[in-house]
C-alpha cells in the first residue's frame, strides 16, 4: 500500500477516512497513526488534522494548547485552511480568551485565499452579528 511506502498524500487520505469512517470502520487511533506519517514528511493538512483531533477530543484527551501549535505550524508550512481552524479557535475562546477580532481576521484572510470553509465562516460571523460588517459578503 503507498501509504506503507511513505507517499505522504496517501497517509493523508487514509487517515482522513479512518477519521470519517469513509470506506472502512471508523478508528481515531489510526487515523493519528497514518496523519502522525504524512506529517513526519511535513504534509501541512496532516499537521492541521492532528490540531482537530486535539482539538476535538477524537480518539485522545482533549488539547487545545496541542491544537493551537498544530494549526500554527500548519499555517506555517502554507496550508491556508489552517486560517479557518484559527478563526474557530479564537471565536470560541477553546484555550485562548475569546478574541472575535481575531476570529474575523483569521477568517478574513482565509476567505481572501478562497478557503471555502473561511467565506462560510466569515459569512456566519457577520449573519449572527457576532462581528461587524465591514467588508461585503463574499460568496464561495
Amino acid at each position: 500500500m503507498a501509504a506503507d511506502q511513505g507517499l505522504s498524500s496517501a497517509q493523508y487520505n487514509i487517515a482522513l477516512n479512518y477519521e470519517t469512517g469513509a470506506g472502512i470502520d471508523q478508528d481515531y487511533t489510526e487515523a493519528m497513526k497514518y496523519y502522525q506519517m504524512a506529517a513526519a514528511q511535513g504534509n501541512a493538512a496532516a499537521i492541521n488534522s492532528i490540531g482537530n483531533l486535539y482539538e476535538e477530543g477524537w480518539g485522545l484527551e482533549k488539547d487545545y494548547a496541542k491544537a493551537m501549535e498544530c494549526y500554527q505550524e500548519s499555517l506555517e508550512k502554507g496550508y491556508d485552511f489552517a486560517l479557518t481552524s484559527l478563526g474557530y479557535v479564537y471565536e470560541n475562546g477553546l484555550g485562548v480568551g475569546p478574541n472575535l477580532e481575531k476570529a474575523m481576521e483569521y477568517c478574513r484572510q482565509a476567505a481572501e485565499k478562497g478557503v471555502e470553509n473561511g467565506v462560510n465562516h466569515l459569512n456566519r460571523l457577520i449573519e449572527e452579528g457576532k462581528i461587524v460588517k465591514e467588508y461585503s459578503i463574499v460568496k464561495p
